[in-house]
């Protein structure tokens, strides 16, 4: 096809781009070193005592009503 005028107009083509983030499959050795490291620096931080487990001091109870 022939253009109309003197100059061909600059156009743009949308292409589809694949996804920049991608999942990685961790060994039970590498998923093990990486949660001492993370535990290691909360340790540094002081906040071992809110990663460490407790239990709470009340109970939880659910009431359902027959209506």
């Amino acid at each position: 096809m022939k253009y109309k005028g003197k100059t061909i107009q600059f156009q743009r083509v949308r292409a589809k781009k694949g996804p920049k983030i991608q999942q990685m499959e961790l060994s039970d050795e590498e998923r093990k070193r990486l949660e001492e490291r993370g535990l290691e620096q909360e340790k540094k931080r002081g906040r071992i005592e809110e990663i460490t487990e407790k239990t709470p001091d009340w109970q939880l109870y659910c009431v359902l009503s027959a209506e």
